[in-house]
């Protein structure tokens, strides 16, 4: 074996040995940059997922602020009987409940129906 032989082995060696010894800086950033975008897409989806959530909680306590004042309405008209016109108003949707920063506003309307003694 020559001396020239012998070099190029020991490189071949120390060469060998620095390429699995770790990762390249091309692949550091690389993965860094897919984590990045994996993470972008996770929180993203968080928050859309918090903005739904508020959205439906709000939707829940409008339905039952609803509820209650069209059952306020119900026991007035069975103590004092519908009234002769219509009628409208706007005030706090739960007597007793009340929930900040909520109105209600509602209108009570008789519907006429056609009379259908000709069949």
């Amino acid at each position: 074996m020559t001396p020239a032989d012998a070099t190029s082995r020991l490189v071949a060696k120390r060469w060998t040995r620095r390429v699995s010894a770790g990762f390249t800086l091309l692949e550091v950033m690389v993965s860094v940059a897919i984590l990045a975008v994996a993470l972008t897409a996770i929180f993203s989806s968080e928050a859309q997922a918090i903005r739904v959530a508020r959205r439906s909680q709000q939707l829940n306590i409008a339905t039952l602020l609803a509820r209650c004042k069209m059952n306020e309405i119900e026991e007035q008209i069975a103590k004092e009987g519908l009234p002769a016109i219509n009628d409208s108003g706007r005030d706090s949707c739960c007597e007793g409940a009340e929930v900040e920063n909520c109105r209600c506003e509602w209108s009570l309307a008789r519907d006429v129906l056609p009379d259908d003694t000709r069949a």
